[in-house]
């Protein structure tokens, strides 16, 4: 898997004023509606396309290339499947930012803050590739053993094998295919 940081330099206005230069990931003081427009390349396409956010302030709609993507909440990681949006060349990707407002949330006496706040990124994955991988774990009463339950989420053949390992210090000390 690879990743394309989206990072740095987009244009950024607020309301419907004129464009700027923000670097992003950024925090402001509470601006009301905000834009964040990136323009980018990239070196090759993949087979899977995949657009993260690591988080954002308060409330954001996402569009890449005029398809809308969805609205995101703040303080959570979000991702998108944009393969077959995403082109090699010429994408434009657009971020409309509301900031909390008073029906929300505090008001005096806190500060809020807006905007793309953590890291913006492409994955690039190819055709077959591990989505989630959840552990589900229960001690023994005397915290001796514990009984561990694997889910994984996967886009492969349905065939395919996985190998998890238990590791302690570098050694494995268990094993399951």
């Amino acid at each position: 898997m690879k990743t394309v940081s989206l990072n740095g330099n987009w244009k950024y206005r607020v309301g419907y004023g004129d464009f700027s230069d923000i670097c992003v990931p950024f925090s402001r003081l509470p601006v009301g509606r905000s834009e964040c427009v990136k323009t980018f390349d990239l070196p090759e396409l993949s087979e899977n396309v995949f657009l993260k956010f690591e988080g954002i302030t308060y409330y954001a709609k996402v569009e890449l290339n005029g398809v809308d993507l969805g609205e995101m909440l703040p303080y959570s990681e979000y991702e998108f499947d944009v393969t077959g949006i995403v082109r090699q060349k010429g994408n434009t990707l657009t971020v409309v930012l509301e900031d909390i407002n008073r029906a929300f949330g505090p008001s005096d006496g806190w500060a809020n803050f807006g905007g793309i706040i953590r890291d913006v990124y492409l994955e690039m994955r190819g055709e077959h590739y591990i989505e989630n991988v959840f552990f589900k774990t229960s001690l023994c009463e005397d915290y001796t053993g514990a009984d561990i339950c694997v889910d994984i989420s996967a886009r492969c053949p349905s065939d395919a094998n996985f190998l998890i390992e238990l590791v302690r210090d570098e050694t494995p000390v268990l094993s399951y295919t």
